[in-house]
């Protein structure tokens, strides 16, 4: 599902009844993404109240079902910590894979400057970005 990006943004002027009242502004209209048709805005101070009303019912909740409450939060930070080692696993993964095929690039270059199918100054710009970004992703690794 698209999200809606606002951008803070005050009202002027004489077109407004309170020129003090602060707004968020969809920049999807602007960004000509497709996502927005037309320009549309939402006042600071409706969002405030709507925040402040869902943390008091949160707050309530809370209150009255103090057990249950504290299994929601543990849950969600469960979740929340399963999510991002799934997500550093596939990081690691994709980085020991990758030290791996720059270990078969650089016995490939080198066999190729050994042959004489590579010169020496292009094997050596090669093999220290090879080194750069192998010793980059170990230290990611580690």
């Amino acid at each position: 599902m698209p999200v809606a990006q606002f951008s803070q943004t005050r009202l002027s002027g004489s077109t407004h009844d309170n020129p003090e009242n602060h707004y968020f502004s969809c920049r999807n209209k602007r960004a000509n993404n497709g996502l927005c048709a037309t320009t549309h805005h939402i006042r600071v101070d409706y969002i405030t109240a709507l925040v402040a009303n869902h943390l008091r019912r949160t707050l309530h909740f809370a209150s009255l079902f103090e057990d249950e409450f504290v299994k929601i939060v543990v849950d969600e930070r469960y979740r929340e910590v399963q999510l991002r080692q799934k997500k550093n696993q596939r990081e690691l993964a994709d980085a020991q894979t990758r030290d791996k095929e720059i270990n078969r690039l650089y016995e490939r270059i080198y066999e190729d400057q050994a042959l004489g199918r590579l010169p020496e100054d292009r094997f050596l710009m090669l093999a220290a970005k090879y080194d750069d970004e192998q010793a980059a992703l170990r230290q990611r690794i580690l």
